[in-house]
């Protein structure tokens, strides 16, 4: 769930009372935790988005990353 989702949900006349489900863009990114660095922070930057869930190799959520912290870590 985005706050672009969020954004599209409202103008449309989405009411906040309802299920985020029903709001969401289905299939969204997500990076595998054994994913190079640069190879994430580049995927992020090309499809123009600011964060993405990490999952394990059994698509477990395993944390989520963002581009700030590629700068912080000097990745950039």
């Amino acid at each position: 769930f985005t706050d672009g989702d969020l954004r599209r949900w409202l103008v449309s006349g989405g009411k906040l009372e309802i299920a985020v489900s029903n709001a969401m863009t289905a299939g969204g990114l997500t990076l595998n935790a054994d994913s190079r660095a640069i190879e994430a922070k580049e995927l992020l930057m090309k499809r123009k988005i600011t964060a993405a869930p990490v999952v394990d190799s059994h698509g477990r959520l395993c944390g989520a990353i963002n581009l700030q912290d590629f700068y912080q870590a000097g990745i950039l």
